[in-house]
């Protein structure tokens, strides 16, 4: 399949050039699915009311491309308030909407003494956002033919448990949402490229990854970086191979690398026991 990665926030310029490219390489590649992905947050999504350029422009490249488009928005609820969330447009309307799994604590989620802290003044209120809750997960919603994603955004990154509560018999690939523009120092848009590699390799598949600010790109399953078949200034065209075997991690979550661990720990600890009264003996 054709994966376009996006790491811009979307306007009508920017996609008209992914339209003319999806055009363009059909002609040139076989491919089954083209999927566009654009990073976390780029989008406030409008279901009421005047849409955005870039809305308007999402909409309809889903419409005259048939491409299935994946973008992290601020999508709203049916009361008040956005979720964080990946929205996945298809032939023009809204397929699924996947929430973002771990919210950023004293940010998009109150443990106990936020409020204490916001008053104290160690957290900027600014920073403070009022996030919905979680809605239920849409599964089903945005297979196309045998294909269906894993889809995360954020610190979702960091969890295999997000990517592994679809149904493995028919996810190809994994995705990742990011806004990374805040990291000044680096050190996040490092964990979460060796984290991309670390889901890559645990499911055995492609992990794709658009970040606004940070790196963008493919991982593939043996945790090498995939190299672009396109790349330009709004976007990078990689061709990406979803694989379908499922792996022990996948069926047996972190009980699998947790009794390698203990496993390990003891086999270390029977060992050093004995080097020891071998070592106490000689003398």
């Amino acid at each position: 399949m054709m994966v376009y990665v996006c790491p811009r926030e979307p306007n009508a310029s920017q996609i008209a050039h992914v339209a003319k490219s999806i055009k363009a390489t059909a002609e040139t590649y076989v491919v089954d699915d083209v999927m566009v992905v654009f990073p976390e947050t780029c989008v406030n999504w409008t279901v009421e009311g005047e849409e955005s350029e870039g809305q308007r422009a999402l909409i309809e490249l889903s419409t005259s491309s048939q491409a299935m488009i994946l973008l992290g928005a601020w999508f709203p609820t049916a009361g008040e308030g956005y979720r964080n969330a990946v929205v996945v447009l298809e032939n023009g309307t809204v397929a699924a909407v996947v929430d973002k799994m771990h919210q950023v604590p004293f940010v998009e989620s109150r443990p106990v003494g936020t409020a204490l802290l916001k008053k104290l003044g160690w957290i900027p209120t600014a920073a403070i956002r009022d996030v919905a809750p979680t809605q239920r997960l849409e599964i089903d919603a945005w297979k196309r033919g045998k294909l269906a994603v894993s889809l995360g955004v954020c610190y979702d990154i960091f969890f295999g448990g997000t990517f592994r509560r679809f149904p493995a018999r028919t996810v190809g690939l994994s995705v990742c949402c990011l806004d990374e523009s805040f990291d000044s120092t680096g050190v996040f848009r490092k964990l979460s490229s060796l984290h991309a590699r670390l889901r890559a390799v645990e499911f055995r598949q492609p992990m794709v990854r658009s970040s606004l600010g940070g790196r963008s790109g493919v991982t593939d399953p043996d945790g090498s970086q995939l190299d672009p078949v396109e790349v330009t200034e709004a976007y990078s065209v990689y061709l990406v191979r979803p694989r379908f075997t499922e792996t022990v991690y996948e069926r047996w979550g972190d009980w699998f690398p947790l009794l390698c661990c203990g496993v390990g720990i003891v086999a270390a600890s029977i060992t050093l026991t004995r080097a020891c009264a071998v070592w106490g003996n000689g003398r």
